[in-house]
């Protein structure tokens, strides 16, 4: 009995240059952390520091406000109606 030829071999297919390997754009800006959670409330003299924006703005209103403290109202002028 005739032996089966055997498979004539495949050539190899031609290698492709590998894609390289798709990036993710880089964003315009950084991305914003996200907000770290809330410490608890034993630790409130942590969120005030954390706040660092809002307090600023209340101790600019407040040191306003000190201003005027400053000056006993019976000093000041009768408000001209």
């Amino acid at each position: 009995p005739q032996a089966p030829a055997p498979p004539a071999p495949q050539p190899p297919a031609p290698t492709a240059p590998a894609p390289p390997e798709p990036q993710p754009p880089e964003p315009q800006a950084p991305a914003p952390a996200p907000p770290a959670p809330a410490p608890p409330a034993e630790e409130g003299e942590f969120a005030f520091v954390e706040e660092t924006e809002d307090f600023g703005e209340f101790t600019e209103d407040l040191g306003d406000f000190e201003v005027l403290d400053e000056e006993p109202p019976a000093k000041r002028p009768p408000p001209q109606q």
